[in-house]
């Protein structure tokens, strides 16, 4: 006898989808801190925190973005880490936008360099992780005019 579970689309929440007809609902990930998401393990014991640092080596890209936070810059670091986790780490698209804010949300990332890091137009993964959460993004503003605590966080 085969017997199966409901199949699950995200691995940081026990959510199932419950529909035969596909998957018309979205994650939720209520509940779930960028703490959660980045300490969960992947593949060989790797913590998403480190895939990121030492797999994807994005260790120096970050240093540089936190010291200059660039749209430019912004937008390889978001690509780099979608195509990694998604990739190479085996996540879904709603879980590697979820890993991408929870990075932008802990201490790898500082305030203004996760302002740019999570909106949008710098990074495609926001806009799915916009609907996810129903968070609004104000519009981008760089440099001086920015203001750090703009953006929402995962529950810390």
């Amino acid at each position: 006898a085969v017997s199966l579970e409901e199949p699950i689309f995200s691995m940081f929440t026990r959510q199932t989808q419950t529909s035969a007809d596909g998957w018309e609902t979205l994650p939720d990930y209520a509940g779930v801190s960028s703490t959660d998401i980045l300490s969960f393990e992947m593949d060989r014991n790797l913590s998403v925190r480190n895939f990121i640092l030492t797999e994807l080596g994005l260790g120096d890209r970050i240093a540089a973005l936190n010291s200059d936070p660039s749209p430019d810059l912004a937008r390889q670091v978001c690509q780099r880490m979608e195509r990694g986790l998604s990739g190479q780490g085996g996540l879904n698209a709603f879980d590697a936008a979820a890993a991408i804010y929870a990075a932008a949300s802990s201490e790898l990332i500082d305030r203004s360099a996760k302002q740019i890091l999570t909106h949008p137009e710098t990074c495609q993964p926001m806009a799915l992780y916009q609907k996810l959460s129903g968070e609004v993004f104000p519009p981008l503003v760089t440099g001086s005019e920015a203001d750090p605590g703009a953006f929402a966080s995962l529950n810390d």
